[in-house]
């Protein structure tokens, strides 16, 4: 089920955001996909790694076109079972993206406007002094301790502080994979089955 991109967040009781619509029946989850851009979706070039534009963008790039169909099939499957699916921008190329230009970013990789549900606060934000945390892990901390959330996801090239295993890592050469969208719907798995993000399972 697809609700509106332009619906606020809420305040829970304890002040963190609460993404569900009101009224959500306690069978429902809310799952974050983060996602870099670089090395994940795009191909590495020291160009687009210096700056990136969206208009830069080759739709028909083959490049990681098998493991985008793949996660765009497992979110619009997570979608199906009454599940809200909220992406987030975790990208070190550029601090801010307006949400049109990742929309259109996703678009161009080939993901279904369907499946394409950004999250009010769509790219990780620096700390309020405007220092940049220690690691990007620090900012998916910062972001996932304000919010509402039952199962997270990280899609990145490279672990700059993230937890285990949510993190999932992506090779740069060939970018996310049908293997790496198989992980994450694992991980998520374990989060329902009530393992928590940080721990392994096993």
């Amino acid at each position: 089920m697809k609700w509106p991109d332009s619906e606020p967040a809420r305040s829970a009781a304890d002040g963190t955001a609460d993404l569900r619509p009101p009224g959500t029946p306690p069978a429902r989850k809310t799952i974050i996909v983060f996602f870099d851009m670089v090395g994940v979706f795009e191909e590495f070039t020291l160009v687009n790694q210096l700056y990136f534009d969206v208009a830069d963008i080759a739709p028909e790039s083959s490049y990681a076109q098998d493991g985008v169909r793949a996660l765009n099939s497992l979110i619009l499957s997570w979608q199906r079972d009454g599940h809200d699916v909220f992406l987030v921008c975790v990208s070190g190329v550029r601090s801010e993206f307006t949400r049109e230009e990742l929309t259109a970013y996703l678009l161009a990789r080939g993901f279904d406007g369907d499946a394409i549900r950004l999250h009010e606060r769509h790219s990780v934000p620096k700390l309020e002094d405007g220092t940049v945390p220690a690691t990007k892990g620090d900012e998916v901390e910062r972001w996932l301790s304000q919010h509402r959330w039952d199962a997270c996801v990280i899609l990145d090239d490279y672990n700059d502080g993230y937890r285990k295993p949510s993190f999932i890592h992506v090779d740069p050469e060939i970018g996310v994979s049908v293997e790496n969208v198989e992980k994450a719907a694992c991980c998520v798995a374990r989060q329902f089955a009530g393992v928590p993000a940080g721990q392994s399972g096993q």
